[in-house]
């Protein structure tokens, strides 16, 4: 007597995160074996992806057939059973895939006055209900909320991201460290003055007295005051400082004595140190262009190396500052 085939306690478990794997279990009943009884036979065969496997009971389940545990999801078709006599039984079973989570995360950094802080929101699969999501930091205790506000210190850290159905993803995530912002404003030359950055995130932005400065941190003034300057990070962090100042405008000596004694022995203009393109025109009481001077140059009271007498001598002066263009004209006396 032969008994059909039958298929039973199959059990398919599905992936629970997508690329885990799922499996399946079965029993085969019905055939005969070679020797013409009725089941149980002395042996299935069972012929899955191309390999042949055996079970004495009919039994197929990830433990003697391994290949039956950690499936990747699809169709698998013309799974094939045999019993001792030949006979044959074919079925197919599909895997569905497993849920994809797509965790992913972005760190905002802001201020609180001049002291970072973070705003770490973990991305999801949005066909996901964040209800059915819970977000764990470093295995502490799991919240609904897929926002950590300032709770994340900085360093390596690790969010597991679990779904109801159990499927659970460990997202490495990493936040960076800042130092408070500081301003620091110094007198750095004639009528100058520098503000140095330290902490936060580069770049720098300044303002000065209100006014955008772009990435300028180096300030040149044109009238005494007190200079506030404001500098802005890429997190956005805010410091301001500020500093008097006094404005030395350009002198002009009234006269000079060359007597080599190192006291007023040159005449030129004085306090001109931020205006590198000025010129200065020396004439003699007949228009005669005695000397032309430029930045940081005196006149020594000769001509052609030789000494010019004591008396009136007249200038023209031109700053040529890119936001000073002022021209000076008068006398002085040299003295002997």
């Amino acid at each position: 007597q032969l008994l059909p085939f039958s298929l039973d306690n199959l059990v398919i478990q599905d992936e629970l995160c997508i690329g885990d794997g799922g499996s399946v279990s079965f029993q085969i009943n019905g055939g005969t074996d070679s020797g013409g009884s009725v089941t149980p036979a002395e042996g299935y065969t069972l012929t899955f992806n191309g390999t042949m496997y055996n079970s004495p009971t009919g039994d197929f389940n990830g433990t003697n057939v391994p290949e039956f545990a950690n499936l990747a999801a699809g169709f698998y078709e013309d799974i094939l059973i045999t019993d001792d006599n030949g006979c044959e039984f074919l079925f197919n079973i599909t895997i569905a895939p497993g849920l994809d989570i797509q965790a992913g995360y972005d760190v905002v950094y802001q201020c609180t006055g001049t002291v970072p802080t973070n705003i770490l929101t973990v991305s999801y699969n949005p066909s996901i209900a964040l209800a059915d999501l819970t977000f764990t930091l470093d295995s502490g205790t799991p919240q609904a909320s897929n926002v950590f506000n300032n709770t994340i210190t900085p360093g390596n850290h690790v969010i597991t991201v679990t779904h109801t159905n159990t499927c659970s993803v460990a997202l490495p995530v990493f936040v960076d460290s800042f130092a408070p912002l500081t301003l620091t404003l110094a007198e750095t030359g004639l009528n100058i003055f520098t503000a140095t950055t330290t902490g936060g995130l580069p770049a720098y932005e300044y303002t000065l007295n209100g006014n955008y400065m772009g990435s300028t941190n180096v300030f040149q003034i044109y009238q005494t005051g007190v200079y506030t300057v404001t500098v802005t990070d890429a997190n956005g962090c805010v410091a301001t400082a500020s500093i008097p100042m006094t404005f030395y405008d350009i002198v002009i000596p009234d006269y000079f004595t060359p007597d080599g004694d190192g006291t007023n022995d040159g005449w030129g203009p004085q306090f001109a140190d931020n205006f590198p393109n000025i010129v200065t025109y020396v004439f003699d009481r007949y228009s005669r262009v005695i000397i032309t001077l430029k930045q940081g140059e005196t006149w020594d009271g000769t001509y052609n190396n030789n000494k010019l007498p004591s008396g009136d001598y007249w200038y023209v002066i031109k700053l040529n500052g890119p936001t000073d263009a002022r021209e000076f004209v008068g006398n002085f006396t040299l003295y002997r």
